[in-house]
């Protein structure tokens, strides 16, 4: 396998591409292909040969521009998509590492390392009605994507495959939209393979910024209306799934201001 079968795909919001915590630690991915859709307010200039730059000011969000992604790369060859955040940390991992896990388990169309959140994992873990905490420890090798979610960032996806099961729903452009691929993703290709090495991310719920805290969880409200509703109790739990967040704000902050939020954005809107 060689750099040519897999295209990478950062999302930037605010950030210059080699200023963002991703880039700097995709050490062993300098010869890749990087496709970057840039959601900022104003473009940038991409000095990086083999990098494709797409500007959008409208900032859709990241289920487009993974289905962006995904166009590019179907067009232009590339068997395996990695799909990439501005805010992980990569240099746990090497290009060879994916490279090797595609080579030994070529049945397999998803990959992705093990996601550490400050001493303790976030992906994969088990979740319940879509709803999951993090975890002392995760698997490794072969998984049921029934049994376990897997974050967007440092998934490495098999671009037919992606196609095939329809992409990401542009509805839910930030928070659930992984969970909502995989939903699709699982019904052709149930396993995934988790490679043993950790990257790490920071979670923006964890933020010291109370207005950041407060505007991410209307971005959440507003995301999560976008889910389809397949069950008869889909609704409620998605319900009690953007609830239990605002409550969770309210208690850490001691404001009241999200259940403003949840009212306007979610139910109301």
């Amino acid at each position: 396998m060689k750099n040519k079968d897999i295209c990478l795909c950062i999302v930037l919001y605010k950030c210059q591409l080699t200023d963002c915590l991703t880039y700097k630690t995709l050490i062993t991915f300098t010869k890749s292909v990087l496709y970057v859709y840039d959601n900022s307010p104003f473009s940038q200039v991409i000095i990086r040969p083999n990098t494709i730059y797409v500007h959008d000011a409208k900032n859709s969000g990241l289920s487009v521009a993974y289905n962006s992604a995904a166009k590019y790369a179907k067009e232009n060859g590339f068997k395996w998509l990695l799909l990439l955040d501005q805010d992980t940390d990569f240099s746990g991992i090497l290009f060879d590492d994916f490279v090797n896990s595609i080579e030994t388990t070529p049945n397999i169309k998803l990959f992705a390392p093990k996601v550490k959140c400050g001493e303790k994992y976030m992906s994969p873990v088990k979740t319940w009605h879509r709803m999951g905490v993090l975890q002392k420890t995760a698997p490794e090798g072969i998984i049921s994507l029934s049994d376990y979610s897997i974050i967007n960032s440092g998934m490495c996806i098999n671009v037919d495959a992606m196609i095939e099961c329809g992409g990401y729903n542009e509805k839910v452009f930030l928070d659930q939209s992984d969970f909502e691929f995989l939903e699709k993703f699982k019904r052709l290709h149930p396993v995934a393979f988790i490679i043993g090495k950790d990257i790490k991310q920071q979670l923006s719920v964890f933020s010291d910024n109370n207005n950041s805290v407060i505007g991410r969880y209307r971005l959440y409200c507003k995301s999560v209306k976008g889910c389809e509703k397949k069950t008869f109790f889909e609704p409620f739990w998605l319900f009690i799934l953007v609830l239990k967040r605002g409550l969770s704000i309210c208690i850490r902050r001691k404001t009241l201001q999200p259940i403003k939020i949840f009212l306007s954005e979610y139910i109301r809107s």
